[in-house]
């Protein structure tokens, strides 16, 4: 799982994500869809994505992977150097 302020982002084994942003007041606005690797440009392909809290319509969108060591953030915005965060879901 990803997560950045109130966003988070699970990539499942089976080729779906799911998208949600929680809202200061409690509020919940979800999203899925499928994904897939692409390893050879550290690129993550989101097939029918929305950035939830802005207008834009729902399109594909190709996010790099950001690896340091044992860290691997997914690139939200480049400009602004915001990244989802690698989150270990305990279960």
């Amino acid at each position: 799982m990803f997560s950045e302020g109130g966003y988070k982002l699970e990539l499942k084994e089976d080729g779906t994500y799911h998208h949600s942003y929680t809202a200061a007041h409690g509020n919940v606005i979800e999203k899925t869809g499928t994904w897939e690797l692409h390893s050879f440009g550290r690129e993550i392909l989101f097939k029918d994505f929305s950035f939830l809290t802005s207008s834009t319509t729902p399109a594909d969108w190709n996010s790099k992977l950001r690896v340091e060591g044992n860290k691997i953030d997914l690139m939200y915005d480049w400009k602004d150097d915001i990244y989802y965060r690698r989150v270990i879901k305990n279960n």
